[in-house]
């Protein structure tokens, strides 16, 4: 059945959704998405990570300037994040994975290191290409 069909009576909404939703359904309805997006296929990640720049970086406080939100990015969030990369990476903090991430983690950690490169193919010194077929 067709969105227009199912909902011909809602007109004021089938007009917003064909007008402001549909065009871009590729950016947030699973059924076009073509990228895996870490297994985050929600909102929540985003909002989860909004509520805790607004709880813990701005105190709260409503309506911030642009100029202040930008030192508290650049000064403590950016530091902060930094730290905690760093802390994973020196194994003092364990990563949080998501099922995705687990996923291909527990592949990677299954190839023998023959395999592994012949996996990998080194485009640039910045760039590395690789397939999991």
């Amino acid at each position: 059945m067709e969105i227009q069909e199912a909902w011909a009576e809602q007109k004021a909404w089938l007009k917003y959704m064909v007008n402001e939703w549909i065009p871009h359904r590729e950016h947030w309805c699973h059924a076009w998405c073509k990228h895996i997006h870490y297994g985050i296929d929600t909102h929540n990640y985003i909002e989860s990570w909004h509520s805790n720049l607004k709880w813990n970086y701005l105190h709260k406080i409503h309506r911030q300037r642009v100029d202040f939100l930008i030192c508290v990015l650049s000064q403590e969030v950016e530091p902060d994040y930094f730290c905690a990369y760093v802390r994973v990476g020196m194994g003092f903090n364990n990563h949080t994975l998501c099922k995705a991430e687990r996923q291909g983690k527990k592949s990677a950690d299954e190839l023998d290191p023959v395999e592994a490169k012949e996996k990998v193919h080194v485009v640039s010194e910045t760039t590395v290409s690789y397939y999991f077929g």
